[in-house]
């Protein structure tokens, strides 16, 4: 039985290509400059937290940038040698590891005021996998940082900032309730998103995360599993996701594109 991770529950949702491309068949989606500026801030912010959490002390804010700057040229490194390298313009990685350092560092700097609203860190990075939801669906997934005041932090860098109430459209926080819950023993008092932007600017937001809402994960995951088990993966060109922009299998022989004449 195969784990359900948020990312695939939200992307069957979207569509069911994009699931079946991205979770089925193995195809490997190509890395954007977006995704290597969020995977260098998740691991300089995890590095920040880990040597708090040991040390007792915050690093300072030039060393949160340097280090996701440097994290970010690593990454680029490897891109760079994949087999579909990301088209990377004269400057432009110059500039992105500049906005990858400028986010991380915005967020480390709400971190005092962050850890005072909900609590010293308790685990950072900690996976969870073969979670139980259903009698035929189980979830995986790794949260940014537990709290101890039970409070699930999860870092999101963003070229612009959510609109309000996107927070409340995705399936990430009671997922991870149920991880934390599995884990520990203990059910969380909330998740926090905490937002940044590409310029810095940090907004905090807060989504409840009663045991209540667990019934409708256990509802959500028994028809993805029926879908799953009977192969069935519908494409959506309806949805506003549906465009070479957000998707990075619209030109790479996904039927919607040739039914949108973009093929």
């Amino acid at each position: 039985m195969k784990d359900w991770h948020q990312s695939g529950i939200e992307d069957y949702w979207i569509c069911g290509e994009r699931y079946r491309r991205n979770h089925v068949t193995g195809e490997v989606s190509a890395d954007s400059a977006s995704n290597l500026m969020g995977k260098a801030v998740h691991e300089a912010m995890a590095w920040g937290l880990k040597a708090l959490k040991d040390n007792g002390e915050l690093v300072s804010l030039d060393q949160m940038a340097v280090y996701a700057s440097d994290v970010f040229y690593d990454l680029v490194g490897e891109d760079e040698e994949s087999e579909d390298p990301i088209p990377w313009g004269e400057g432009v990685i110059d500039d992105r590891a500049h906005e990858a350092n400028v986010m991380a560092s915005s967020l480390w700097e709400s971190i005092p005021g962050l850890l005072v609203t909900y609590g010293e860190p308790l685990s950072v990075e900690q996976s969870f996998s073969g979670v139980p939801v259903t009698p035929t669906a189980k979830i995986a997934g790794t949260w940014d940082l537990l709290t101890e005041d039970y409070y699930i932090l999860d870092w999101k860098t963003s070229r612009n900032s959510w609109r309000p109430g996107d927070e409340f459209k995705k399936i990430q926080p009671v997922v991870y309730a149920r991880g934390v819950e599995h884990v520990t023993g203990k059910w969380p008092e909330g998740f926090i998103y905490v937002v940044v932007n590409r310029r810095g600017d940090v907004r905090v937001k807060p989504v409840p995360v009663p045991k209540e809402k667990l019934v409708f994960l256990q509802a959500t995951l028994d028809q993805l599993e029926r879908a799953r088990q009977s192969n069935i993966y519908p494409m959506n060109p309806t949805s506003g996701l549906c465009s070479e922009t957000y998707c990075t299998w619209f030109r790479r022989g996904c039927p919607a594109a040739i039914l949108k004449g973009a093929a």
